[in-house]
């Protein structure tokens, strides 16, 4: 692949991952462990496409697609099914777009930090100093988003010269799908 050389036991890897595979047996890899046999430590296009093109010669798949996904997730490798018609797609022109989801973090999967909206701002600005958050949710219950309390907004409820309480410095906040809709 043009202006990327990946080191060549990639090949060997996934080789010995098939006869695994042919054998019965089941291959289960973390993202960082399949990259880092090609030499790389992040995602771009030219590594997502070069470790695709390994995966293909070797009749391989990775499940789910290793594009996606914290790093330090597991994908499971299996063998493809030879397609039915004969025909091979043509991926030579197929660019294979590589985006981030909110999935993709792992404090996505960690849980949401959160106050409960009654609380005193004084607990809010603990929580935000003790884990080095810029932001904390703002809840009525366990499931009730009320907004989002920051550092920004806790300044300008300040500068209103209003009695700063969590209230005052609670801000409108959307809750985001961990996977686009």
């Amino acid at each position: 692949m043009e202006g990327y050389e990946a080191p060549q036991d990639i090949d060997v890897y996934l080789e010995g991952a098939r006869t695994k595979l042919s054998n019965g047996e089941q291959v289960r890899v973390t993202i960082r462990f399949l990259l880092a046999i090609v030499g790389a430590t992040r995602r771009g296009t030219r590594v997502v496409a070069f470790v695709q093109d390994a995966l293909d010669r070797h009749g391989l798949k990775a499940e789910p697609p290793f594009e996606s996904g914290w790093v330090d997730n597991e994908i499971t490798l299996s063998l493809i099914e030879p397609p039915k018609d004969g025909n091979e797609r043509d991926k030579k022109d197929t660019v294979v777009e590589v985006g981030l989801t909110v999935r993709s973090l792992q404090s996505a999967t960690a849980g949401v930090a959160s106050i409960e909206r009654n609380s005193d701002i004084r607990l809010a600005r603990a929580i935000m100093l003790r884990h080095d958050y810029s932001q904390l949710a703002v809840m009525s219950g366990e499931r009730r988003l009320e907004g989002a309390v920051s550092w920004e907004s806790m300044a300008l409820a300040a500068l209103r010269g209003k009695p700063l309480s969590l209230k005052e410095a609670t801000v409108p906040a959307q809750a985001v799908e961990s996977t686009p809709t």
